[in-house]
């Protein structure tokens, strides 16, 4: 993993970090979560995407 990935699982022990993004942002997504987050006033479909301790 990397030096800024590490204190997470490390001496944060968290189980999984996770982050979404627009659909548009194809980059590691697992699926997609519709109607997500309101930005710029519409709600807006995202695709998620996570990194789990054991990966």
């Amino acid at each position: 993993m990397s030096d800024k990935i590490d204190p997470a699982f490390g001496e944060l022990d968290l189980h999984r970090l996770q982050a979404e993004t627009l659909l548009h942002n194809t980059a590691s997504q697992y699926g997609m979560a519709p109607s997500y987050l309101k930005i710029a006033g519409s709600w807006q479909d995202h695709i998620l995407f996570h990194l789990l301790a054991e990966d």
